[in-house]
């Protein structure tokens, strides 16, 4: 008998991850369609998989090849605390942080090197909702995103330290500019003609 989405730890891992399906077979490398027959039990979870779930995830792999499927969710080696949401946000914000990729300090000389992607695609998003008439929209999704972080993360007491960051913010998109604009842009513009050299035009004076 197959075991239900509601039992399986795949499925009970994703409830707690609290991700869509589609966006959580994105983060296990899996399609869609093997992260249903891993949910619903018709997929058997494999020692390889095991490992990809453990490692994108924070979740315990013994306890993924181990145990019951109603056994408490483990993270990393057991005992350990048991796998949370806010385990999960951490562990993939880990993952994902230019701190862990590059050996630097939270205040390291390339974080705004790393904003300055997710920044322009911002930027990007509000200018292509603009064009189709609905940057009222995207601006009230970026001031409600912007109010959520700030209760999440208030605004650092180093003023000076802000400043500093949002200048280097500034600099690195300038840098990065060109990916912004596109290529095909100034196709139709016509390439300046090359100037003919004019002759010379000295006097002839008698020898």
């Amino acid at each position: 008998m197959a075991t239900s989405q509601q039992k399986s730890k795949v499925a009970r891992i994703r409830l707690i991850a609290g991700e869509t399906a589609e966006a959580f077979a994105d983060i296990i490398g899996k399609s869609i369609s093997t992260l249903r027959s891993l949910e619903s039990g018709r997929l058997k979870l494999s020692e390889q998989t095991a490992s990809e779930i453990s490692g994108a995830t924070g979740v315990s792999f013994t306890w993924l090849m181990s145990g019951e499927n109603s056994d408490p969710i483990c993270s990393g080696r057991k005992p350990v605390p048991l796998f949370t949401t806010d385990k999960y946000i951490a562990h993939r914000a880990k993952k994902r942080s230019p701190a862990s990729r590059w050996g630097l300090g939270v205040h390291g000389k390339l974080d705004a090197f790393f904003l300055a992607d997710p920044v322009q695609q911002i930027i990007s998003s509000i200018c292509r909702a603009e064009e189709e008439g609905n940057g009222d929209i995207a601006l009230y999704h970026l001031e409600k995103f912007a109010a959520d972080l700030s209760k999440l993360f208030p605004s650092p007491k180093n003023k000076e330290r802000l400043h500093q960051l949002l200048v280097e913010l500034g600099d690195s998109i300038s840098v990065s500019g060109e990916t912004m604009i596109d290529d095909g842009a100034d196709d139709d513009i016509p390439e300046p003609k090359p100037q003919k050299k004019q002759p010379s035009r000295k006097s002839k004076r008698p020898a």
